[in-house]
């Protein structure tokens, strides 16, 4: 009999005579190792309870990377220490329309986070899973025709069509001038379209039609009266008068204008 099976014949036949001492345990063979008698202490501790926050940071970061979006939301919201893990793994803006699984069984997250949200917030009328500030957007809750919350919903109506593909060149594609995602933004928003709006112009100088079909689809494009496409229009014809300025520097310097 080899001596590792001496050791698991002793060990198996040996009995405690109280559990709850753990000197008996340690002291039962006088051969074991610092490991083995480091396992048999760790041994005593096992009935404790596990709490996820007293965890290794590398433990929790790979559990809440298991977890569905809409999972690591809702363990996010428990605590200061779980939500910096949660933005961690999760660093992009959080759909609260996303559900935990699929079917009807499994709730909206916007459903699942209500209890948490402040009394200074309400649910959304026109977009139902986004949760806005009062303050801004008034106590409400019947279908608004204008305001704040009409400008904002046509913002994200704006966004979702800038991202969607269209055919360009037999080919599906998505325009390369995506609006950015007007959470959080406020009115600024507009002024950060109109930029994106006047960087793809600067592609069409020489025709423009094109550019104005595919952006007057687009809800921020006609505010205040098409305020944005005229101010596009002036800064296309300067942008054009320099361009051509540009170009014909060497006959310039050639006749000496």
């Amino acid at each position: 009999m080899s001596s590792s099976d001496k050791f698991t014949e002793k060990y198996l036949q040996y009995e405690p005579v109280d559990e709850d001492n753990e000197s008996q345990i340690l002291d039962m063979d006088s051969d074991l190792c610092s490991e083995q008698i480091a396992s048999l202490a760790s041994m005593q501790s096992q009935d404790e309870p596990c709490l996820i926050n007293k965890m290794p940071a590398e433990i929790i970061t790979a559990i809440v990377g298991e977890l569905t979006p809409c999972m690591r939301a809702c363990i996010g919201v428990t605590c200061k220490d779980m939500y910096q893990y949660f933005k961690y793994v999760n660093p992009k803006l959080v759909d609260l329309s996303e559900r935990a699984g699929s079917g009807s069984q499994y709730k909206p997250l916007h459903m699942l986070l209500e209890t948490w949200i402040g009394p200074q917030y309400r649910r959304g009328v026109l977009i139902p899973h986004h949760y806005l500030l009062k303050f801004v957007y008034g106590e409400s809750q019947g279908l608004p025709d204008s305001g704040k919350e009409l400008e904002l919903a046509h913002r994200y109506i704006d966004y979702r069509l800038s991202t969607k593909p269209m055919m360009k060149d037999r080919q599906m594609r998505i325009d390369p001038f995506v609006l950015s995602n007007p959470c959080n933004k406020g009115d600024s928003w507009n002024e950060e379209a109109l930029e994106v709006i006047r960087e793809d112009l600067k592609s069409r100088l020489d025709d423009h039609q094109q550019w104005f079909h595919y952006w007057n689809l687009f809800h921020v494009f006609g505010l205040d009266d098409y305020r944005h496409y005229r101010y596009l229009l002036i800064w296309r014809k300067q942008r054009m008068s320099d361009r051509a300025w540009f170009n014909y520097a060497e006959w310039r310097d050639a006749i000496g204008f």
